[in-house]
């Protein structure tokens, strides 16, 4: 099981963010379940 974000999905592959900022390719065949959240602000720490 991956926990992140969704950074992008196609047909074939869902690509996340996980919990420690690696990029994790997941085959959307093995995805269980998407949950969603509204947040207020952006997961994503800026660099720099």
């Amino acid at each position: 099981m991956v926990t992140g974000l969704i950074v992008r999905f196609s047909d074939e592959v869902v690509t996340l963010l996980d919990l420690s900022g690696r990029s994790v390719l997941v085959p959307q065949s093995q995805v269980q379940s998407v949950l969603v959240y509204n947040v207020v602000e952006n997961p994503i720490r800026q660099c720099g």
